[in-house]
């Protein structure tokens, strides 16, 4: 490019350092003239500015990091809660509630929850109270049964022994009256023992009952008090 009398330059190292070479012909004359222009403070700028800002994007990045994670604690913070809430009253704990106050959608959300714990708890108190007066109502019914019953399995009792004597015409009622006290005198102590079993001071006992004959003496009573044929021992 030189001799055709351009001008031109080019970068190139001379003896391990980087110049920047200018070069053209002096006008009116064939000289040519060659400049040498170091350019190791260039690259000792670039490297310093390269090192700057390696330096502040990774100071960026740890920024942004940080600011990242507070704002997620702060999103999902409350989410967490909400979770931690959830399960504690799912074990029972219904008297758990979330921090509300916040003028967001978090605190929206929180005074929701709460609302929604109070009307469960007292929804759940007042079944337990339900149940717990029925549980009263049970034991107390059965226990006055138990004066009268007595009474009338004592009379049944003496029906019993003069049932042989009575007129045919009389015998099937008070067939019928002594059977009826018998089952009011079962269904008395099934009560009761329902009402032990309800209220805890009683174990349970499971056992294997026969299901057929169970159904067969409920046809064969059920026949019994409407006059139909009994059919308890019919194969189908």
């Amino acid at each position: 490019m030189v001799r055709q009398g351009q001008l031109g330059y080019q970068r190139m190292g001379i003896a391990g350092l980087p110049y920047l070479v200018v070069a053209g012909r002096v006008p009116g004359s064939a000289a040519q003239l060659y400049l040498f222009f170091p350019e190791q403070s260039i690259e000792r700028n670039l490297a310093q500015l390269r090192n700057t800002l390696a330096a502040a994007w990774l100071g960026v990045v740890l920024v942004a990091a940080l600011v990242g994670r507070a704002l997620a604690r702060r999103t999902l913070g409350p989410v967490a809660r909400a979770s931690e809430a959830a399960i504690l009253m799912a074990g029972g704990r219904l008297d758990t509630r979330l921090p509300a106050g916040a003028a967001d959608e978090f605190g929206a959300w929180a005074a929701a929850f709460n609302e929604m714990a109070d009307a469960l708890e007292a929804k759940i108190a007042a079944l337990s109270a339900a149940q717990a007066r029925e549980l009263r109502f049970t034991a107390n019914v059965a226990h006055e049964l138990r004066t009268p019953l007595a009474a009338l399995v004592a009379e049944a009792s003496l029906l019993s022994g003069q049932v042989s004597h009575l007129p045919d015409p009389a015998r099937r009622p008070v067939e019928l009256l002594i059977a009826d006290v018998s089952r009011l005198r079962t269904l008395v102590d099934e009560l009761m023992e329902i009402s032990r079993l309800d209220a805890g001071s009683e174990p349970v006992q499971q056992r294997l009952v026969d299901v057929m004959s169970i159904a067969a003496a409920l046809i064969s009573a059920r026949a019994g008090k409407t006059g139909l044929p009994c059919m308890a021992g019919s194969s189908r």
